[in-house]
């Protein structure tokens, strides 16, 4: 009996690990299996992978040999016939609207999880297996999203050849230029723009060969305007200044739509001096567009693409672009003479340096990295086609490294045209890739501009001086109350300082003088706020002249605000304020921590709604002794303001 008991139970400790065992097997044929790595796509790693095929094959050491030897044209037929998928769909990639959230795995897999998991009315319905779906699903579209990358990074890579063959230099013999530029710009008709002069005559547009090689021949300096209908009052304002300022050099009226009757108005602006008459043209655009097969072109004449557009359909070889918001208060051809700009064939200035307190939308770094990292000239560029890889890491580290949103002011841009062709073109097929709008948002696809000849390989040139803010200070009793160590001017306009002297003012912008005509009630207010100062005077006794005692009467000083009412755009004083990356960190709250402050508060509610302005900018932030940084006033002498006084006043037509 002992035995059988003992029997019985060694039994069924044997039935119990079975059952244990069976157990433990069944859970695991129901645990998923771990994602294999190559499950978990890594999308931004993925782009030190891309190569172009064409260089690919020119990996063996004797056929690199054979094909740099070549001359410049031999190796352009050479590239293009091997590189048989050098096309840009204009359709696909403006009308691919990506998520971007796939570039925030994460983020991605989260959002899908929550989705799905709604389907289910009880949680236990939910397998483990789905999270695996989902991890999986996601990177399908990584992949998708990679191949998208890889295809603009080739098709980039082509326009860089193409710029460097055909779009740099006059060539002769042009080869397959035409048929090349076709796939690669199909909004191209390889004609040029309608040219009219101001009495009417019209220059013929027909080119000969390549549209980019006419262009790339031109010769003379000049000014070119770009504009719209809506914007015609503020040009003729802008040839006003231009009279005042004495301008000599041609100007050119870029458009994709004026009427006849806007066309004469801009005419008579020009002729309204008897000793320095404008010579104004005017380009129609429309003629070097596919507009019918493209027509969505035809409305893009308020973004990036028509300054873009004029800027490389001018007549001249070297061009300084004015947009409406500009009143230039310098002899703009010394522009052409600035050292940086005759080295590079470029200049640039910087927009309003403001600390932008948005958050940073999914995609934002990701695509920067793809802007620096993967898009400007490779190696393998540099190497067979001799193409530049400057560094511009200094003037664009605000962009880059610091994540601004925007560096760009296209108030002014100067130009060689057979030196920047390339980047303009670029810049243009830039625009219509809806994924690097993850990084530019509407306010800042001007940036595009210096992107595109950075991704051509050419060197980003800035003026040395950030804007500054030119005005009128603030009287001491009105400043803020934790600014009473610092001066303080404020304006809706900013201006750029000459690099030369750092003293003279190249230009201002007109947003003060507009403000002050489209809403002159609210600006008004602003001024009164501002620049109406209170004082204290003894006043004798009226009703008794013999008594010695005088009382006190407060006084309103209008003093300031009478001289702004003549003209709101008044320059004594230049406050230059410090550059900064970041808030200044303020122990004691007796200085602004921050350079350039708008003053929401102060504007009126329609013009918040229509997008306008009000900063005031500071010469001192925190303590300089201790954390603060401190910048630059300046006072305008006596020449100096009478001749801005005489221009700004001019834009107003007085």
């Amino acid at each position: 009996m002992r035995y059988k008991s003992r029997l019985k139970q060694i039994l069924s400790i044997c039935s119990l690990l079975a059952l244990a065992l069976v157990l433990y097997y069944h859970k695991r044929s129901f645990t998923p299996v771990e994602v294999k790595p190559s499950h978990k796509f890594d999308l931004i790693k993925s782009r030190n992978t891309f190569q172009n095929p064409v260089f690919a094959q020119l990996a063996v050491p004797t056929k690199a040999q054979r094909f740099m030897s070549l001359p410049l044209q031999d190796k352009c037929d050479s590239y293009f016939k091997s590189a048989k998928l050098a096309e840009f769909d204009v359709n696909f990639w403006n009308s691919f609207q990506p998520d971007p959230h796939v570039y925030k795995r994460k983020k991605w897999i989260r959002d899908r999880t929550r989705s799905e998991k709604r389907k289910y009315k009880k949680t236990a319905d939910w397998k483990e297996e789905y999270d695996q779906q989902i991890a999986l699903e996601f990177a399908d579209i990584a992949r998708e999203y990679s191949g998208l990358e890889e295809r603009m990074f080739g098709e980039v890579g082509h326009m860089k050849v193409f710029g460097k063959c055909f779009a740099s230099e006059v060539v002769h013999g042009q080869g397959n230029c035409e048929k090349v530029q076709q796939k690669l710009y199909p909004w191209l008709t390889n004609r040029g723009p309608l040219v009219t002069t101001a009495d009417g005559e019209v220059r013929s547009n027909e080119v000969e060969g390549c549209v980019t090689q006419s262009l790339v021949a031109n010769k003379g300096q000049g000014i070119v305007i770009p504009t719209q209908s809506k914007l015609v009052e503020n040009v003729c304002r802008l040839i006003n200044s231009l009279i005042a300022l004495e301008n000599k050099l041609p100007i050119e009226i870029a458009y994709l739509s004026l009427s006849d009757e806007e066309r004469v108005k801009i005419v008579s602006a020009a002729r309204n001096s008897t000793t320095f008459t404008q010579q104004v043209s005017f380009v129609d655009l429309k003629p070097t567009l596919q507009l019918k097969k493209f027509p969505f072109l035809e409305s893009m004449d308020g973004g990036v693409v028509l300054p873009v557009l004029s800027l490389m359909f001018n007549s001249f070889g070297e061009v300084i672009l004015l947009t409406e918001q500009a009143i230039p208060l310098s002899n703009l051809e010394s522009l052409f003479q600035n050292i940086k700009y005759k080295s590079s064939g470029r200049f640039f200035f910087r927009s309003r340096p403001f600390l932008d307190r948005e958050k940073f939308t999914p995609g934002f770094h990701e695509i920067t990295a793809l802007l620096k990292h993967h898009l400007p000239p490779s190696s393998n560029e540099v190497k067979f086609f001799n193409m530049s890889a400057p560094d511009s890491s200094v003037a664009t580290s605000r962009f880059f490294k610091h994540s601004f949103r925007n560096i760009l002011d296209t108030s002014v841009i100067v130009m060689n045209k057979s030196k920047s062709l390339s980047g303009l073109l670029i810049t243009v097929n830039l625009h219509f890739y809806n994924v690097l709008k993850l990084r530019l948002t509407h306010k800042s696809m001007s940036d595009l501009i210096w992107i595109g000849q950075e991704v051509s390989g050419q060197e980003i040139t800035f003026n040395n001086n950030y804007p500054v803010i030119a005005g009128i200070y603030t009287p001491d009793q009105n400043l803020p109350r934790d600014a009473k160590n610092t001066y303080e001017i404020c304006s809706s306009s900013f201006a750029q300082l000459s690099e030369t002297d750092d003293v003279s003012l190249l230009y201002i912008t007109s947003d003060q003088l507009q403000n002050a005509l489209e809403h002159p009630n609210s600006m008004k207010h602003i001024f009164e706020q501002k620049y109406v100062t209170k004082y204290t005077e003894l006043v004798a006794n009226l009703f008794d002249a013999n008594d010695p005692n005088k009382t006190e009467m407060t006084r309103v000083n209008y003093n300031e605000v009478t001289k702004l009412s003549r003209n709101p755009l008044l320059i004594e004083h230049i406050i230059k304020p410090p550059t900064l990356t970041s808030i200044v960190y303020v122990h004691h709250f007796e200085e602004p921590n921050e350079s350039w402050v708008e003053q929401s508060g102060l504007v009126s509610e329609r013009m918040r709604h229509e997008g306008k302005r009000y900063y005031c900018a500071y010469d001192t932030v925190g303590n300089p002794m201790e954390e603060g940084v401190k910048g630059v006033t300046i006072n305008i002498d006596d020449e100096s303001f009478a001749k801005y006084d005489k221009i700004t006043k001019a834009w107003m037509g007085l």
